[in-house]
């Protein structure tokens, strides 16, 4: 028989405004010892208490009847706000778009990586040791008049279930104190050795309608971009339509940053001609979305680490059938 036996850890916390798991930002492991619980209605110690009981009374029971809800309360716990416990991302756009932020804003080098869910808090907390990526906006400013360097560090989800995390430490002109940096092996956005890529997409430089100096922007890698070409050209001639369909599904659910949309309209003009070219207009050609977007001002979209360890916990006991409480969360 299967048993659940955690270590001084009580699993899992509901929302206080539903019984499902359904806010990760509210799912958190309640530690025995320094939490902090607010109630309306029920004593803080009495409830302390209480939930220590369950716990004893639970590290014994096969774990289908080990998982419980404290509902209509919020808990709020110190290790939310612990440099090991980070804040990550889990929408490649608003990612992308904070990349670009820091750029535009005067980080100058970068290094980034991947890094597994079960070290990223080590690494969280060893990376604001050294750079102290978490200040605020006017202890950054304060220090970067006195010529020193600023740094942030993102760190991005890219999917349920997935182990790993990308992360990029951007850093403005300066020094860091101590020669800290010294050793890492920056990179610069600027050239083409050193731009900064997500996935298939690349940060860049392009020209500007409204002003001398050119804007950064995300595009299409040219791999990518060249690719994307000749499926569509193939997909067109071999008459796989339905395969044409899916690409121009694809093209016009890309993030769609000024340089992102320069391109795809470069893809849709392709289409056009080369349809007109090999099939003619007796063929009704699939058909093209009006409408395509573009990239506004977006909030910060995520959640704190905590909330993907238990996410990867629960896969581990209980299956990935219990994802669907933070499918609002990804892409």
């Amino acid at each position: 028989m299967q048993v659940w036996r955690p270590t001084l850890k009580i699993a899992w916390v509901g929302s206080p405004r539903n019984s499902r798991i359904s806010m990760p930002e509210k799912i958190v492991f309640l530690q025995i010892a320094g939490i902090s619980i607010h109630s309306p209605h029920q004593n803080q110690n009495s409830l302390l208490h209480c939930l220590t009981l369950l716990y004893f009374s639970f590290c014994h029971l096969p774990f289908g009847k080990c998982s419980f809800f404290v509902q209509k309360m919020h808990i709020e716990s110190q290790i939310m706000q612990r440099p090991s416990n980070p804040f990550v991302f889990t929408k490649k756009t608003v990612f992308m778009q904070r990349i670009s932020d820091a750029v535009v804003n005067g980080a100058v080098r970068y290094i980034q990586g991947t890094i597994p869910v079960s070290k990223a808090g080590f690494f969280a907390s060893k990376m604001k040791e050294r750079y102290e990526y978490d200040l605020s906006y006017k202890e950054a400013s304060r220090k970067r008049k006195l010529g020193y360097a600023t740094a942030k560090l993102l760190f991005w989800h890219p999917e349920k279930g997935c182990e790993t995390l990308n992360w990029i430490l951007l850093v403005t002109n300066g020094k860091f104190k101590d020669g800290v940096g010294l050793d890492e092996d920056w990179l610069d956005p600027k050239y083409k050795g050193g731009r900064i890529s997500v996935t298939n997409y690349r940060l860049t430089r392009i020209p500007s309608t409204f002003d001398t100096k050119p804007r950064w922007s995300w595009r299409y890698t040219r791999a990518s971009y060249d690719g994307l070409r000749n499926d569509i050209v193939n997909a067109i001639r071999t008459k796989n339509d339905e395969r044409l369909r899916q690409l121009i599904y694809s093209i016009y659910k890309s993030p769609s940053f000024g340089g992102v949309r320069e391109q795809v309209k470069s893809l849709v003009s392709l289409i056009k001609e080369e349809w007109k070219r090999t099939r003619g207009s007796k063929e009704g050609m699939p058909e093209i979305p009006k409408v395509l977007g573009y990239v506004r001002r977006l909030e910060d979209k995520g959640v704190r680490l905590i909330a993907i360890k238990i996410q990867l916990e629960k896969i581990e006991i209980f299956s990935k059938e219990h994802l669907d409480d933070m499918s609002e969360f990804y892409d």
